[in-house]
């Protein structure tokens, strides 16, 4: 652990999680908090390693504090050599997912690397009153145009700019790189099959299937996310 970081995170620490393999952004929902500190007495008193209950002071690295003497069960002041954080910290990413991890698994949000990027959140199909909202990194723009009827006699058309990879969320890009459905976050034209019915298809979202979700998908199956009503 570097000198400079805290000796664990607290509940709304913003982070960076591992998930499949990659990184991605995510937020401390809940800690189970464990760290072990080395310390060192003074008057030659020894060094031991000892929980972080055990000690009256910040936690640092280099800091001077109260610890308490394993051998002797008194309080005497000492100073911290190394820390070790053995917490686990439960995170909640930006679509909802949950996940369990060690410190050895989280990064703190810092630098270039954890620059604001979009969301599906941001996408159109959960936020329609940003279609022609800029979004940041955007390179390229596609345009797509489609007609949704609410009723017999009233009709709207859409039109939606889809930007390129850069657009596309942190965690949606990090399945891609992980050898999963590469169409992830492209917009798509959803066929019912029922030619009796006027309107038999739906325009659709490519998302990523839920890792807490009971449905299982084969290779061949997609998991669609509608724009008419989100589900």
């Amino acid at each position: 652990m570097a000198a400079e970081e805290p000796a664990y995170l607290m509940i709304g620490t913003d982070v960076s999680a591992k998930y499949k393999g990659a990184f991605c952004e995510a937020k401390v929902k809940k800690v189970n908090r464990v760290v072990k500190c080395k310390v060192t007495f003074k008057n030659n008193l020894g060094s031991f390693m000892i929980t972080d209950d055990q000690i009256k002071g910040n936690l640092k690295i280099g800091g001077e504090v109260d610890a308490r003497h394993p051998e002797k069960g008194q309080f005497l002041e000492a100073i911290i050599n190394k820390m070790q954080d053995y917490s686990q910290y439960t995170v909640v990413f930006d679509d909802g997912d949950e996940t369990t991890l060690r410190r050895t698994s989280l990064c703190l949000k810092s630098g270039r690397h954890f620059a604001e990027s979009p969301t599906l959140d941001q996408f159109p199909l959960t936020n329609p009153e940003h279609f022609g909202t800029p979004v940041i990194g955007t390179r390229q723009v596609q345009t797509f145009s489609f007609t949704l009827t609410t009723n017999a006699v009233n009709s709207v058309t859409v039109t939606m700019k889809v930007s390129d990879e850069e657009t596309v969320p942190r965690k949606v890009r990090a399945i891609r790189g992980k050898d999963q459905n590469p169409d992830l976050g492209k917009v798509v034209c959803v066929d019912y099959g029922d030619r009796r019915k006027k309107e038999n298809w739906y325009p659709g979202l490519i998302v990523p299937h839920p890792t807490q979700a009971n449905m299982k998908l084969s290779k061949e199956e997609i998991l669609v996310r509608s724009f008419k009503d989100g589900k």
